[in-house]
């Protein structure tokens, strides 16, 4: 694997303050190239029988995906929480995971209120779409994977792949979902009620799917979340409240990665 020194660090200090002790054993081969989160899920999976995970913003749960490959590899030792808010793929959602038995989806979103406001490109413009990003895949998936509670987010890429003669108004629609907290979620769903990795795409609203999530009590091993979406000042927030919770957050591309490195409140006072 293909990991930096300072990684490699973090990830010893965080099996260190859980108890274990780093041992090279034999393991079945991995094609390619690990990234850090990928590398980091294998890392828990060794600690581990089962890993629970919740996955808010999942989409079609396959497509460009960071949780779908080793998903379907390790399917008997996996418990997967999906959340999706658009109730068009959802369908999409249920037939790509379909192979996995210890799943819950939940068509709806996490925050602080009971409904949240999403702004979604009109299904009927998704065909009038030039995205070189997303050449190969099916009509809905580049559309619905910039539905967002902020609408300049949804505007600009509508500018800036929209091929077609409509104003950018008449190709962004309002939509209400229904919002819960983790600690809802997690009752809805009884399939665990601690998370080892929580995976979040929601296209700038991620800071406050954390907020919403129970860390405090929770303490996720690996938070994975979309960090470029969010302006310094709340970029620099998020990155403060989760180092005060013991996570070392660092950059991979527009994402950002939290791992725990301090175990629990102790931990963290002393």
């Amino acid at each position: 694997m293909n990991i930096s020194r300072n990684f490699k660090r973090k990830i010893a200090r965080t099996l260190d303050a859980l108890g274990y002790e780093i041992r090279r054993k034999a393991t079945e081969h991995v094609d390619g190239v690990l990234s850090h989160y990928e590398s980091c899920l294998y890392l828990l999976m060794g600690m581990s029988e089962t890993i629970n995970i919740v996955q808010v913003g999942a989409n079609d749960g396959s497509i460009n995906d960071p949780l779908y490959a080793f998903v379907s590899k390790y399917p008997d030792r996996s418990r997967i929480i999906l959340v999706e808010p658009q109730e068009d793929l959802i369908s999409h959602l249920e037939e790509n995971y379909r192979f996995h038995s210890a799943k819950y989806i939940f068509n709806g979103a996490i925050g602080p209120d009971p409904e949240l406001t999403l702004n979604r490109i009109r299904k009927g413009s998704w065909q009038d779409f030039d995205v070189p990003y997303a050449k190969g895949w099916p009509e809905y998936r580049a559309p619905t994977g910039v539905t967002s509670a902020n609408y300049e987010h949804v505007a600009a890429w509508v500018s800036n792949f929209y091929k077609g003669n409509l104003d950018v108004k008449d190709i962004v629609e309002t939509v209400r979902v229904e919002s819960v907290t983790m600690e809802e979620l997690l009752k809805r769903s009884t399939l665990f009620t601690n998370v080892d990795v929580l995976q979040i795409d929601a296209e700038g609203f991620d800071d406050q799917v954390i907020y919403s999530s129970n860390i405090e009590e929770l303490r996720p091993s690996i938070i994975n979340f979309e960090l470029a979406n969010l302006n310094e000042q709340r970029a620099n927030a998020l990155k403060n409240f989760l180092g005060s919770l013991g996570y070392t957050v660092s950059p991979h591309g527009i994402d950002g990665l939290a791992i725990r490195t301090l175990h629990n409140e102790h931990d963290i006072t002393s």
